[in-house]
């Protein structure tokens, strides 16, 4: 696929457009979270509608070089291409999927008490990181075995999605049939921190394994990060 196709399928959890690169910290956090997910390419010069505009020289590169080594820890290692499309010049970013986990950004100034934090990539926007993806992305070595917390989230889990219908037959079929459920599906951390009377740090250590158990999943959106069964 040429780069003129990948920007008609427009943004995704691996490409992005950019118009004009101002920020290093912005684009930090972009790069953190390919680099963190499933790698992908930033295409500068190119507006969030698809329509090529070109860039101005180097100094995009310049900028994107400045984000990399001034604002992500570990540095993210990036590939730079320039292609012509319609007679412009763009720049396309490729960034490889890590195995340095996790890497970090260096947050704006004014958003907060924490000056570097975590990203990754769903759909076409970046999230940060909460404390059960930071433990599963240092997890070093798969646990070969649940511990009675790690059961016990799971449980919960389990109960909640069959009270909602999604774990008998017809409420998969149901599910198969019809649109995802919104982003928000699933609990939050602080709602298993309630139903499982288990401390914050134990739930969400017990997450971190469950996914990497491949037992559970995650998906962001408005209210923050949502923890489900995975869907088989």
């Amino acid at each position: 696929m040429n780069a003129m196709q990948e920007i008609r399928q427009g943004e995704s959890q691996t490409r992005e457009f950019k118009f004009r690169v101002d920020s290093q910290r912005k684009i930090a956090k972009t790069l953190v979270a390919f680099a963190n997910t499933d790698g992908g390419t930033i295409f500068i010069g190119v507006k969030d509608n698809g329509v090529v505009a070109g860039v101005r020289g180097e100094e995009e590169l310049y900028m994107i070089e400045g984000a990399a080594d001034l604002h992500t820890r570990p540095r993210v290692d990036f590939r730079a291409e320039a292609i012509e499309v319609d007679g412009k010049t763009i720049l396309a970013i490729h960034v490889p999927k890590s195995v340095t986990l996790p890497h970090e950004a260096h947050e704006e100034e004014g958003s907060g008490p924490r000056e570097w934090c975590a990203y990754f990539r769903q759909g076409a926007a970046n999230f940060r990181a909460n404390g059960v993806l930071m433990e599963y992305w240092r997890t070093v070595e798969v646990p070969k075995s649940l511990t009675k917390e790690d059961q016990k989230v799971l449980t919960v889990l389990r109960e909640w999605e069959e009270s909602e219908g999604f774990d008998t037959i017809e409420g998969r079929a149901a599910a198969q049939s019809s649109p995802p459920p919104p982003k928000e599906s699933g609990l939050s951390v602080s709602q298993l921190i309630k139903r499982t009377q288990l401390p914050a740090k134990t739930v969400e250590c017990a997450l971190a394994t469950l996914i990497s158990w491949n037992a559970v999943d995650f998906t962001a959106g408005e209210k923050g990060i949502r923890f489900q069964l995975t869907q088989v």
